[in-house]
């Protein structure tokens, strides 16, 4: 009895402190991001599970007035080449500083304001 009452007590613990860690690592999709007046290319593929990771945060800049442009490598894939993506999830500002894989609202942020 006392092992199920430890159990579920980590449990609970871990449900308070889950949140608290994903706000501290960007991890939660923020409404905050300044995309200022640049615009940005998201190369994904919707068989990559890194970019099944990155396209809701994506998405979710997209509703907030950022200026994305989504692209599919398994539809323009020779966009891609020509834009020397040889890896998905791909995000590129400015046609110059980019991302590749996985990546949080933090590291977004860090490339906006380079």
């Amino acid at each position: 009895m006392k092992r199920i009452l430890v159990i579920a007590g980590l449990f609970g613990l871990i449900a308070i402190i889950a949140p608290l860690i994903n706000n501290l690592t960007g991890n939660s999709i923020t409404t905050e991001l300044d995309c200022g007046n640049g615009s940005m290319d998201y190369y994904y593929s919707p068989l990559c599970s890194a970019c099944q990771d990155t396209t809701p945060l994506i998405n979710e800049l997209i509703s907030n007035g950022c200026n994305i442009t989504k692209i599919n490598v398994k539809e323009d894939y020779e966009l891609a080449l020509r834009h020397n993506v040889h890896h998905t999830p791909t995000l590129i500002y400015n046609n110059s500083e980019r991302l590749v894989g996985r990546f949080s609202i933090l590291e977004v942020k860090d490339l906006i304001s380079s």
